[in-house]
């Protein structure tokens, strides 16, 4: 393990990456996934 405990005072803390995709599993949906 190797989490590190930090000092975060004063300090914006964002999450280090996001995983914001969708799988779209029908033919139906390409329209949607297009506009997204």
């Amino acid at each position: 393990v190797n989490t590190e405990v930090i000092a975060a005072e004063g300090m914006i803390v964002t999450a280090g990456g996001i995983d914001c995709h969708v799988h779209f599993i029908c033919p139906q949906l390409a329209q949607e996934a297009m506009s997204s």
